[in-house]
């Protein structure tokens, strides 16, 4: 199939991915080489996966930094290439400062780091823990964060670099909630799995506020299935992990888990 027909399947900013992702497979076979993405969340993996499976000849392997990383690096290579082969080009930056009364948030982080000018996709993961931040980044960057990063917020903060072996993922506390809704729309299962009631979580959708699967939606109406992970901005995520069937009250039965 030709660049055209493929790309034909994609629309919105899922287009823009796939044509990068094409690009990147491109070089890797003229150049004979390996050829790295920018950081992919889960979504975008899949996008990406899937676009892959069309260059025969060609594999790919995704890793960010430390084992269980959310947000990755795809690396495309001829299907010689191992793995141990692969400069993933990944490097690590420690935020640290007095967090004693109020610590920063992952949005606090995050925004202090954009405000260098820098772009999400040039960062992976932002391990946030009550001391401080990991940062996980392209390797070019990481001395640039460390020169530049001198406020997170109200917050004055000291940056180092960090081997990428010392990275501490913060341990994961998952609820799992057993409860029923009226339907599959996303404002029940939200409302529902973060405990706030349903005129305040189409507020938060119409904000921004929510995503599924990675992506921002503002559909209050938008049918959700077995898998999908929802994320609220300042609560976390949860994950669809089963839809049942349906009570006597015709209700939708669902196990969520809610990751804390």
């Amino acid at each position: 199939m030709t660049r055209e027909e493929i790309l034909a399947r994609y629309s919105g900013e899922d287009k823009a991915l796939a044509s990068r992702v094409f690009d990147w497979a491109l070089e890797a076979i003229r150049q004979n080489d390996y050829r790295l993405s920018d950081f992919l969340d889960p979504r975008e993996l899949d996008l990406a996966a899937g676009l892959l499976k069309q260059f025969p000849g060609l594999r790919w392997h995704a890793f960010g930094g430390y084992p269980g990383a959310e947000r990755k690096r795809v690396a495309i290579t001829p299907d010689y290439f191992s793995a141990a082969e692969l400069d993933w080009k990944l490097g690590a930056a420690g935020i640290e400062g007095d967090f004693r009364e109020e610590p920063p948030t992952h949005r606090d982080y995050l925004g202090a780091l954009l405000n260098l000018g820098l772009k999400r996709e040039k960062l992976g993961d932002l391990l946030v823990s009550p001391e401080g931040c990991q940062v996980v980044a392209t390797a070019d960057l990481v001395q640039f964060i460390c020169q530049q990063l001198e406020r997170v917020g109200r917050w004055r903060v000291t940056v180092r670099i960090l081997e990428l072996e010392r990275l501490t993922p913060p341990q994961q506390t998952v609820k799992q909630i057993r409860t029923t809704v009226a339907s599959l729309r996303l404002d029940a299962v939200a409302s529902s799995g973060f405990g706030l009631s349903r005129t305040k979580l189409v507020r938060l959708i119409r904000s921004g506020a929510v995503k599924v699967n990675w992506q921002p939606t503002q559909d209050q109406d938008k049918i959700v299935s077995q898998g999908d992970v929802i994320s609220l901005r300042g609560k976390g995520r949860l994950t669809v992990a089963e839809v049942g069937g349906l009570t006597k009250k015709n209700r939708q039965i669902l196990v969520l888990e809610r990751y804390l």
